[in-house]
């Protein structure tokens, strides 16, 4: 199966992406902003293919241990 990775998948662009990836079939990492807790259902869709990660891009250490 195909994958992709995308940043900024909670704003209004990196959203649109991810919904129409899912509708491709392809599986979704979505990364996203750490204090956005309302992402999930409101703006990307629960989908089996889809994994949503809550990321600080400020702190690159948790970026790459993820």
């Amino acid at each position: 199966m195909r994958q992709a990775i995308i940043t900024g998948s909670s704003g209004f662009i990196g959203s649109k992406l991810v919904k129409e990836l899912i509708a491709s079939g392809i599986c979704v990492i979505a990364l996203g902003r750490k204090d956005n807790t309302s992402v999930l259902g409101h703006i990307l869709p629960i989908h089996d293919n889809l994994t949503y990660i809550q990321i600080d891009m400020d702190n690159i250490s948790a970026i790459v241990s993820t």
